[in-house]
């Protein structure tokens, strides 16, 4: 799967300087698993 615009994007979301108090710390590990799945595919 190409890594898109959106992908870069999503990645910039998930790993921010300080870490986005709207974010539990469940959603930010599921956010980064699914960004390591798509850069995996995307090799």
């Amino acid at each position: 799967m190409p890594f898109t615009d959106s992908h870069a994007t999503q990645y910039l979301a998930v790993r921010p300087r300080k870490k986005p108090p709207s974010h539990t710390a469940a959603q930010y590990d599921v956010m980064r698993l699914h960004m390591r799945a798509e850069i995996y595919y995307a090799r």
